[in-house]
C-alpha cells in the first residue's frame, strides 16, 4: 500500500487468505484488521468477490458458487483518514474438479 502523507504505514492483515475454494462449499470466514491504525477502522472491499460471498464490517464470509479466479482489495481507513490496503485472490473450482485433484 502507498502511504498517505503524514500517515503511518499500516497494512491490512491477514497477509494472505486461503487461495483455493470449492464451489458450493463454505469458505472459511476471514476477519481483517489493521495493527497500528488509529482508533476504529472502517473496511471496504473493491474488485471481484466470488459470487455467493460477501464482505461486511471487516469480515469475508459465504459460499462461493461460480468457478474462476477472483481478485479484490481490502482497504481500511482509520479515524485520522489514513488508508491502507492489501490485495487478495481466491480461485474457485467446481466440486467436480476438486474431487479429481
Amino acid at each position: 500500500s502507498t502511504p498517505t502523507a503524514g500517515c503511518p504505514t499500516f497494512d491490512v492483515t491477514p497477509t494472505s487468505i486461503p487461495l483455493n475454494a470449492v464451489g458450493g462449499t463454505p469458505y472459511p470466514s476471514q476477519t481483517f484488521a489493521v495493527p497500528g491504525g488509529a482508533g476504529t477502522q472502517s473496511f471496504t472491499a473493491t474488485g471481484n468477490l466470488p459470487p455467493g460471498m460477501s464482505f461486511s464490517g471487516n469480515q469475508l464470509t459465504g459460499t462461493p458458487n461460480a468457478g474462476g479466479m477472483y481478485n479484490f482489495t481490502v482497504y481500511a481507513e482509520d479515524t485520522t483518514g489514513c488508508i491502507g490496503g492489501r490485495g487478495y485472490q481466491i480461485n474457485v473450482v467446481s466440486a467436480e474438479v476438486a474431487s479429481t485433484q
